[in-house]
């Protein structure tokens, strides 16, 4: 199992441990201790297992958020193998693309999708499908009175040969029905835990009793560093199956939530809809802001609407997240994208030449750190343009752990004049607008 992998799982198992009783998630009005988050962990590894997915195998993730999708991944994690999150707005095409270029072996999807999933699995060469439906993990009470109000949506499943049910496979596959061809040896690079077909880390946030509301899909990079790293963390996480304003409002008042992290649309949406005095937002202590570029005057409004600050960050699926955050806590300059994360070192150059900028003068914005990816999937040549790792750019020998990832974005350096490399420890970047090359300001 990569070395990676591991860590992430032991920091998981602790987290259980030490915070057993802690609510870790909140979904449909259910709450879930991270006791049990570990034991549906537990049993689904195991199930992973007697199904025959092996270290080193591609799993799509196609369901929209449910506890089903967090346990899953965990415990793809927990197993060595590779997660594929993808949207469930994708049809069969698109799906089936992603499953065919990632060499995908197995799908977990929800029940509403298993129409398209079967259509995958006619084209793509899948060893198994595994179903759910939102509400498997839910008491058979509420489950019950969701479907007989109709507010649980469900789909009509057909199981048969190598389709299981999520709750099968926690319980292990029945003898009658076992899964496809048996897995192979698979390569890949080593180290590799994640897919991610799209377009971490939070601010500095104090740890503790902090309520998080999911308010990016976790199938993108900016959802996981906001989601998964507040379970991950010890946090309570509170999930919605689908957007849906009016319930997202409800449940920030009604679980007290105490960050909210998303878009600027996000913010925006929020300001401008119709019933907002009708919530109290007020337990919100804490709102950051990334995947886009924040407008000023946005944030002046959402300040005087709430009296909080909006922190931004700027990062990119290239970095694994976050490559420079405002931290919650001191003062900070309007529009800027906060202080390099630790684990991330940034150098800004000439994009022609790689060479590092004199102080003030833009170039590009090159990243680097140890645990960056080094490649794009199966795409040689846009890896080639991307990942440009040189040692008068990075100051490191090419083939080290440094990526040199280029972000396509240009900056005016505001460090220090001694020196054109900004470390961990941090000093302000400029705020970003979207151009043609996502210019920094």
């Amino acid at each position: 199992m990569p070395e990676d992998v591991s860590e992430l799982d032991e920091t998981f198992r602790k987290v259980a441990r030490d915070r057993a009783g802690h609510t870790a998630m909140v979904y449909l009005g259910e709450r879930y201790r991270f006791r049990d988050l570990e034991d549906l962990v537990d049993r689904l590894t195991r199930g992973l297992e007697r199904l025959g997915v092996e270290a080193g195998e591609r799993v799509l993730l196609y369901m929209p958020h449910c506890p089903q999708w967090v346990v899953t991944w965990l415990a793809l994690r927990r197993r060595g193998v590779v997660a594929v999150p993808v949207s469930p707005q994708y049809g069969p095409r698109d799906v089936a693309y992603v499953a065919q270029d990632a060499g995908a072996s197995v799908l977990f999807c929800a029940d509403t999708l298993f129409g398209y999933a079967a259509r995958v699995q006619q084209e793509v060469d899948l060893r198994c499908v595994v179903v759910t439906g939102i509400g498997d993990l839910l008491p058979w009470w509420k489950r019950a009175v969701g479907k007989a109000l109709d507010r649980l949506p469900t789909g009509r499943v057909r199981l048969a040969g190598s389709v299981f049910t999520f709750q099968e496979i926690l319980a292990g596959p029945t003898r009658s029905r076992r899964p496809g061809r048996p897995s192979e040896g698979v390569e890949g690079p080593e180290g590799l835990c994640e897919l991610l077909y799209t377009g971490g880390t939070l601010g500095a946030v104090p740890l503790g009793s902090d309520t998080v509301i999911q308010g990016a899909p976790l199938y993108h990079i900016l959802g996981q560093a906001q989601g998964l790293g507040a379970l991950l963390a010890g946090e309570t996480l509170v999930l919605l199956p689908r957007m849906n304003w009016d319930a997202f409002l409800d449940h920030i008042q009604r679980y007290r939530v105490t960050t909210l992290f998303g878009t600027p649309t996000l913010y925006r949406t929020i300001l401008e809809h119709p019933r907002l005095d009708a919530y109290d937002l007020r337990s919100l202590r804490y709102c950051f802001s990334a995947g886009d570029a924040l407008p000023p005057e946005l944030a002046r409004r959402w300040k005087t609407r709430f009296g909080l600050e909006i922190h931004q960050g700027y990062g990119a699926t290239e970095a694994c997240g976050a490559i420079s955050m405002t931290p919650a806590g001191p003062p900070f300059p309007e529009g800027t994208v906060g202080q390099v994360v630790r684990g991330r070192e940034v150098r800004i150059v000439d994009p022609e030449t790689l060479r590092p900028c004199s102080p003030g003068e833009p170039g590009e914005l090159l990243v680097s750190g140890p645990n960056l990816p080094t490649a794009y999937w199966n795409r040689p040549e846009e890896t080639q343009r991307a990942f440009s790792c040189t040692k008068d750019a990075c100051g490191t020998e090419p083939g080290t752990s440094c990526a040199g990832m280029r972000t396509g974005g240009s900056t005016p350096w505001t460090g220090p004049q001694t020196s054109s490399r900004s470390r961990a420890t941090g000093w302000h970047l400029p705020g970003w607008s979207p151009c043609s090359r996502s210019t920094l300001r």
